[in-house]
């Protein structure tokens, strides 16, 4: 290391290891469409469909839970957990271009059409009332809920990794 900059064969196993992750990384067309029209998440989104599951369990929680929840409500969850994760994915595909207008357009559109359904779902948190015991037998089952980890926060190692859709994205490691 000279100043802070890897030299020689080193920089080079470095820069090469970077651009294969952001192969990794690179959202296709292709998967867009896939995505759009049948639902299916390659493995480059899989990252993007993980936050909208935990999207949608965070907007269920802070609009009280689901059993405080209508069917109706509970559809616009799930509308606006998949809207997001298709925005994340347009979104990571933009950002790979060149600015492509048809993309940027999607993502406009895409974004207003999520922002009705959280207006629709409320923008308040609704607090829950609970009682001890209630309490005490709720946190005995998300206790029990949760998967045995070596772990304490229950986080496992491939989470560190960044991804399209993480906020990472493959920034990081220079410019290819």
């Amino acid at each position: 290391m000279l100043g802070g900059v890897l030299v020689g064969s080193r920089s080079q196993s470095v820069q090469r290891w970077w651009e294969h992750r952001r192969a990794l990384w690179r959202v296709s067309p292709g998967e867009l469409v896939e995505l759009q029209k049948h639902g299916t998440v390659s493995e480059s989104l899989k990252a993007c469909a993980v936050l909208a599951q935990e999207e949608a369990l965070a907007l269920t929680d802070a609009l009280g839970g689901a059993d405080a929840l209508s069917e109706q409500r509970m559809v616009l969850i799930q509308d606006t957990a998949r809207l997001g994760l298709v925005l994340r994915a347009v979104m990571a595909r933009f950002l790979q271009g060149d600015g492509d207008p048809e993309l940027a357009s999607r993502v406009a559109s895409i974004t207003g059409a999520r922002r009705a359904s959280l207006q629709a779902l409320g923008l308040d948190r609704v607090s829950k009332e609970l009682d001890l015991q209630s309490y005490l037998a709720e946190a005995a089952k998300d206790r029990a809920d949760r998967p045995n980890s070596s772990d304490p926060d229950g986080s496992s190692a491939g989470a560190l990794t960044p991804t399209p859709c993480s906020g990472s994205g493959g920034a990081e490691g220079g410019s290819s």
